[in-house]
């Protein structure tokens, strides 16, 4: 018979009471342990539900998502501002109100025709409506009727300036132009022994332009130190006071310059040309700055036109030279 100490015995007993209720405890609650360093040896996995398991971002089968749906009058309905003008059924055009050849002229019945013209009319066809003209007295005018909303589009050989895209928005320009200057060759030789360059480089004398003309705004940046004169008109106005000598030279675009030495045989014997190679004049339509869609219709419009302009097509249409005829 083996003996077995009392005390060694009770520790038996007692093991042996703790091992049987740590079995039970795991038995009962599969979750006895967790985090505890304590094996889960009864922990059982939970029956899978049956069907298509569910994918991430998959709606629940009770939920029925609904799309929006869009009528077909809201669909096939334009933007507000081609909207307007589609439904009043006509493109309203400012332009100027006096002779602008090639762009803008009149017969004697006063229908309108000219580059500018029939580019609005083709503008107008595009857009399915027909055009009508408002008019103003300047080229500013012009911008203004826009402005104020009088007039859906601008076009009168419109240069763009950084004060006018204040008021409005511009069009991809249609033509571009160099600058030009008109002077009287008498003055040149005699002020400044017809030293060309240095005439241009340091004008500082008077200096003819068209009011409420982008020229206005050119000449200030270009020449700031010339004593400028606004005049009303080109021809005659500027022209004469050049012819006269009442002014050393006059600014505007290299077309209306040369079409004035090959208009007039005389012309040089009087007025020197001058063509200013480092400065544009960008001629563009005129929208109002609200009009976003309508600006960029017009600017595909002119991208996919196959009317391209410049100088040399303007001045290759101008008539023969008038005899015994003076600028």
């Amino acid at each position: 018979m083996i003996s077995i100490n009392r005390p060694i015995l009770v520790l038996f007993v007692l093991a042996g009471l703790i091992a049987g209720a740590s079995t039970q405890t795991f038995a009962r609650d599969p979750r006895a342990g967790v985090g505890t360093g304590a094996a889960n040896l009864s922990m059982e996995k939970a029956p899978s539900l049956p069907g298509k398991p569910k994918r991430s971002g998959e709606p629940a089968p009770d939920k029925i998502v609904e799309k929006p749906t869009v009528s077909p009058d809201n669909e096939a309905s334009p933007p507000p501002d081609l909207k307007r003008i589609q439904s009043r059924g006509k493109l309203i055009t400012a332009v100027v109100d006096f002779e602008l050849p090639p762009f803008i002229m009149r017969d004697a019945k006063g229908n309108l025709s000219g580059v500018d013209i029939e580019l609005a009319q083709r503008i107008a066809a595009g857009l399915k409506v027909e055009v009508t003209f408002v008019t103003a007295s300047t080229f500013n005018g012009v911008v203004d009727l826009v402005a104020n909303g009088s007039a859906d589009i601008g076009i009168s050989k419109l240069s763009i300036t950084l004060e006018r895209a204040k008021r409005v928005r511009f069009s991809t320009p249609y033509l571009v132009m160099r600058h030009a200057l008109l002077i009287n060759s008498l003055r040149l030789t005699k002020e400044n022994d017809s030293n060309t360059i240095s005439a241009v480089k340091h004008f500082d004398k008077e200096l003819a332009v068209v009011k409420s003309s982008a020229y206005v705004e050119f000449s200030k940046t270009s020449f700031p130190d010339a004593k400028l004169k606004e005049l009303d008109t080109w021809d005659p106005d500027v022209l004469s006071a050049v012819q006269k000598g009442t002014v050393f030279g006059a600014l505007r675009d290299e077309y209306e310059v040369m079409k004035v030495m090959r208009t007039y045989p005389s012309a040089s014997l009087l007025l020197k040309p001058v063509i200013l190679t480092d400065m544009f004049s960008n001629i563009a339509i005129a929208v109002a700055w609200r009009d976003s869609q309508l600006l960029s219709w017009i600017d595909l419009f002119l991208s996919m036109s196959p009317h391209k302009l410049n100088t040399a097509m303007l001045l290759g249409g101008l008539e023969p030279p008038q005899k015994d005829s003076h600028p």
